[in-house]
């Protein structure tokens, strides 16, 4: 006696119950890529934010800030990016190295970002890179924060009086621009002067007027979730 075989009809039955299966099961798969990234990118910031304070214990407590700082401490100095004082073999790097040139693009990278510009077609290669706030600038509105700043992007993270507020380290922003962005399913990552990393929702960040349009950016401040210190 032969064995049964499927109808035609039993073999789409049975398609179509792995097809609606397989489309249930996408948005859990996609929440858990999601998880993912984030985790390694607060890894990331976190490793990238231990560096920061080693060079700050090594330096008499002063650290590097903003995307451009100053090497000396005049506004003549020459300048470079910031990742060059972390950087093996670059001329202006330290005893503090973070990085060498097999590494060093991956290590900046927020995953979350790059996956996001490249489905979103943005072209700025920078959007998907690591960036530090120059908070640390020859600003006369910055004294009224009261930490030590040398007026040309170093500051001593120790002066901080509420460094679980002020961020240091911020995911997936071009270099040049300071505007938050929400990668992390509505959230910023940021790793705080005071050596934590935290997912802040947009919700939380309170955000400015550009021409009577919300702009989620940074000029009312760097202590993010509601703007200034004086909130809290």
């Amino acid at each position: 006696m032969s064995a049964r075989q499927f109808t035609l009809i039993e073999l789409l039955i049975v398609v179509s119950i792995i097809a609606i299966l397989a489309a249930m099961l996408l948005p859990a798969l996609g929440k858990v890529r999601q998880l993912a990234y984030g985790t390694d990118c607060a890894n990331l910031q976190k490793q990238t934010g231990l560096g920061f304070i080693l060079y700050a214990d090594t330096y008499n407590e002063w650290a590097v800030t903003g995307y451009y700082p100053y090497v000396g401490n005049t506004a003549g100095s020459p300048r470079t990016p910031w990742y060059n004082f972390y950087y093996e073999g670059n001329s202006y790097a330290g005893s503090i190295l973070l990085w060498n040139s097999k590494n060093i693009a991956k290590r900046q990278t927020c995953r979350a970002a790059a996956v996001y510009n490249a489905e979103n077609k943005i072209v700025n290669g920078g959007e998907s890179y690591y960036y530090l706030p120059g908070y640390a600038s020859a600003n006369a509105a910055r004294k009224e924060y009261e930490w030590s700043t040398s007026g040309y992007l170093a500051f001593k993270p120790s002066s901080v009086k509420m460094p679980s507020r002020l961020y240091w380290l911020k995911c997936g922003t071009s270099y040049q621009d300071s505007v938050y962005r929400f990668w992390h399913s509505g959230s910023a990552q940021f790793f705080f002067v005071d050596g934590s990393v935290k997912r802040v929702r947009q919700v939380e960040i309170k955000p400015y007027n550009s021409g009577g349009s919300p702009v989620w950016g940074t000029s009312i401040g760097y202590y993010p979730a509601s703007g200034t210190p004086w909130q809290y």
